[in-house]
């Protein structure tokens, strides 16, 4: 009879110790180079090529330096604005980045929010496709 009485008592505990959280073990990243591009279009809604970028940090004002993949057309009117080379310039909570271009008499400037985590750079916030305004 005792034991009858102990099996319910055991599956309970047993239940509330199975959403115990175990301690997390190591993170493992992929060998993937994440980067995140935006689309400028033109006033007609075209592609637009040779945009000067710029990617400045809005907390601390520092302009992200163009390098090999930051900044650059990687097929017509697309634009890389942020990659994991700059994983650690990126707090776990977030950083607001402004995006600006300039072609000609043609601008824009866009907000982004960027995030680093334990792996990657990741996009919190912001549009996939922006359009210039005249000066």
């Amino acid at each position: 009879m005792k034991l009858i009485k102990l099996v319910p008592f055991v599956c309970i505990i047993f239940l509330i110790f199975q959403n115990c959280s175990q301690p997390e073990g190591p993170t493992y990243c992929t060998a993937e180079f994440v980067m995140h591009s935006i689309t400028v279009l033109d006033q007609d809604g075209t592609p637009a090529d040779s945009v000067q970028i710029t990617v400045i940090n809005e907390g601390d004002g520092s302009v992200y330096p163009c390098d090999e993949y930051l900044c650059k057309e990687s097929q017509p009117g697309t634009y890389t604005i942020m990659h994991d080379g700059f994983l650690e310039d990126l707090s776990s909570n977030g950083e607001t980045v402004v995006v600006e271009g300039v072609k000609d008499s043609l601008q824009f400037s866009e907000e982004f929010i960027f995030q680093g985590d334990e792996c990657h750079v990741v996009k919190l916030a912001g549009p996939d496709t922006v359009s210039f305004s005249s000066n």
